[in-house]
């Protein structure tokens, strides 16, 4: 376990299994029966944040379970209330690569749940898939024996189980940084849950009582996006900023997940990112009060005089 990499791992040389995105190298792959984990790794890359489970059923063939993407949106850790959903749930066709012993680079994939009539062929070890069961096995092999109603320990291959999609709003969940520093470009990265492959994001900049940019924003995958802002905007003063994502037909800008974008004349809602624009050098304030209250818990300890503080 390692709570500065944010990963929990175990690794034997049958089981690989892994919390999030890790580089650990597996102990012995070619004896690898079992791998499960979110994220990457040494042995399968996917842009997706939902869990995937591996199992081997023969020599170079494999069960492959993928579930739906599950996006954080709020603090697990904050006041429980089940009118505030902690994570969404998407159900997105992810591209994942698989690099597992004896499946080669060109593997054949068949779909085996329920409605999951998927069939295709790897390219440079990479398929585009959606949540379901499948049986992923290098090309030459004969997958016919392997059926949805075939019993392998105490389950049958097609069977499968994942939560339903959020319906949900468009959300887009980013932290604004303490300081930039003056003269050198800043790149902003932002969570976006509920938006169509289709659409577009744009990061809308302003210098305060200075010049305001859009600047496009790169898809890195379905649920991460990112800009970077240039220097020529970040001189010293205050960057404000907004997040419009574009559809077909509307635009709903962010924080606040309001309709329109800061560049129309009638954009009326007062919420924005903010972040100082300091020169290097500045000192960097660890708290301050006004702004850093409701990240802060206090309280005192009751002892046989009174409280203690």
């Amino acid at each position: 376990m390692s709570y500065r990499a944010g990963v929990s791992e175990l690794n034997t040389p049958e089981e690989f299994y892994y919390t999030s995105s890790t580089t650990t190298q597996p102990r012995k792959p070619a004896a690898l029966r079992r791998l499960a984990g979110t994220g990457s790794s040494p042995l399968v890359t996917y842009d997706g944040t939902g869990a995937y489970f591996l199992d081997q059923l023969a020599t170079g063939v494999w069960r492959l379970e993928v579930m739906p993407d599950a996006i954080q949106v709020r603090d697990p850790f904050a006041t429980t209330s089940l009118r505030q959903p902690v994570t969404r749930i998407a159900w997105n066709t992810q591209p994942l690569r698989l690099t597992l012993p004896n499946l080669g680079s060109d593997f054949t994939v068949r779909g085996l749940n329920e409605g999951n009539t998927f069939q295709g062929q790897a390219t440079n070890a990479t398929v585009r898939l959606q949540p379901g069961v499948y049986i992923v096995a290098a090309r030459s092999k004969n997958t016919s024996n392997f059926t949805a109603q075939t019993k392998v320990g105490a389950i049958k291959l097609g069977e499968f189980v994942a939560p339903s999609a959020t319906n949900l709003p468009v959300q887009v969940l980013h932290t604004a940084p303490t300081q930039l520093q003056a003269g050198q470009a800043a790149t902003l990265q932002a969570t976006v849950a509920g938006a169509a492959a289709t659409d577009s994001l744009l990061l809308v900049a302003q210098h305060y009582y200075g010049p305001t940019r859009t600047i496009p924003m790169r898809r890195l995958t379905l649920t991460t996006a990112e800009a970077t802002v240039p220097a020529n905007l970040l001189y010293p003063g205050l960057l404000r900023y907004w997040i419009v994502v574009k559809g077909n037909t509307r635009n709903t800008t962010f924080p606040g997940g309001h309709p329109g974008s800061p560049r129309d004349w009638d954009y009326a809602p007062r919420e924005q990112w903010e972040a100082s624009i300091v020169a290097a050098g500045t000192a960097l304030p660890l708290y301050v009060a006004s702004q850093d209250q409701q990240r802060t818990e206090t309280g005192a300890l009751m002892g046989a005089a009174g409280p203690i503080t």
